[in-house]
């Protein structure tokens, strides 16, 4: 239900995107309560997040397996050029959002990124968080808040901001089959019954990284395998 939406929304900016904006009735009183809850979503998800990074000594590394070779470095999302936006704060999310990686992996023959097979891990064991398989999980909330800005006919910047995830859509891994893959592999912070009980007390963005284990599972034409790196 929430894709269907999301797949309403693009198509809505796609549309808005081509002629003058249309004036709508909106209620008063629900006009006024989507004005506070996007305040609220600006100040948790665009503007500086304020939260500490992960303490790594290295924050890239290099794996290799029969015939398959792979890099790997941590990228904070508010630093990244797809992200910047005139006024400060993020185009799209802050480091609120996910640990994001810039990965590039070399094969021998042709392989293919399984995002499925993909796994984070922080700190110890069993702390995991799964890829995202595209960037739209990214950019959901963001599409969400910004479809209802436009139609409580709120002054603001979301459906432009929105609009400018081109650069994002382009820079993350892609799906296809390939002797190189190279591209952006995203983990949401959210809690799961796989990690929530290291969350009972602390958000999963306001966690103090020391450590992070990647696991990148990749089909090959003999079968699946995985890189794994180990940045502290």
């Amino acid at each position: 239900m929430r894709r269907q939406l999301i797949r309403s929304i693009l198509v809505t900016f796609a549309i808005a995107g081509c002629g003058p904006r249309m004036a709508n009735v909106v209620e008063a009183g629900a006009r006024e309560e989507t004005r506070s809850i996007l305040e609220r979503f600006r100040a948790y998800r665009l503007a500086p997040a304020g939260v500490a990074p992960p303490s790594l000594e290295h924050r890239n590394g290099l794996d290799r397996t029969d015939g398959i070779s792979g890099s790997i470095e941590l990228v904070l999302a508010e630093d990244a050029e797809w992200n910047q936006w005139s006024d400060g704060s993020a185009r799209l999310f802050n480091n609120r959002t996910a640990h994001l990686f810039q990965v590039e992996i070399t094969s021998e023959e042709p392989v293919r990124w399984l995002p499925e097979r993909t796994r984070l891990e922080l700190n110890v064991e069993g702390n995991v968080f799964r890829a995202a398989e595209s960037q739209e999980v990214l950019l959901e909330d963001l599409l969400f808040w910004a479809y209802h800005q436009e139609r409580n006919v709120l002054d603001g910047d979301l459906a432009l901001r929105a609009r400018g995830a081109g650069p994002l859509r382009e820079a993350y891994m892609p799906s296809h089959v390939d002797t190189l893959l190279t591209g952006l592999i995203a983990f949401p912070l959210v809690e799961t019954p796989e990690n929530e009980r290291f969350y009972t007390s602390v958000d999963p963005s306001e966690y103090h990284v020391v450590s992070m284990r990647v696991t990148v599972g990749l089909e090959t034409p003999h079968g699946r395998e995985s890189l794994v790196w180990l940045l502290e």
